[in-house]
């Protein structure tokens, strides 16, 4: 079973495919079929599903001293490219929500906030079903 990252935002999105040769981060739309994710950010305009370079969400995992050096690359490889889409200032207050495949729209646990340039560290990880609602390099009300 893979994980399944979601973006949740106003702004429309260039879209890319999944490539074995290059891997990298890719951004594919959810169509409104897939309503279940629509609970969890129903006034959000778009939903993205963004894979990594693994063709699924599970790159999105923390990086492990067990992983070999290319796929720990990678990982980092998407994580940079993760945060150079999100820290456009148009992204805060779009919402992360990642899950595991058959969890769309189970309910979340909770909401939280995050910098965006939190994503860029290694041992980061995304919780799942946890609303993280995104903002620039210092939190609002900080």
């Amino acid at each position: 079973m893979c994980l399944a990252l979601y973006l949740f935002t106003n702004l429309s999105l260039a879209l890319s495919d999944w490539d074995e040769s290059p891997p990298a981060m890719y951004i594919s739309p959810i169509s409104e079929p897939e309503s279940s994710l629509r609970t969890w950010v129903p006034d959000a305009s778009h939903i993205y599903y963004i894979g990594s370079s693994e063709g699924c969400g599970c790159g999105w995992r923390p990086v492990h001293d067990w992983d070999d050096s290319a796929y720990a690359a990678n990982k980092m490889k998407d994580r940079a490219a993760l945060v150079e889409l999100l820290r456009d200032e148009r992204f805060g207050g779009s919402h992360l929500i990642i899950c595991w495949e058959g969890d769309q729209g189970a309910e979340l646990e909770r909401r939280e906030q995050l910098v965006v340039s939190a994503l860029q560290s290694a041992d980061f990880e995304l919780e799942e079903r946890v609303d993280y609602v995104l903002h620039g390099d210092t939190p609002r009300g900080c």
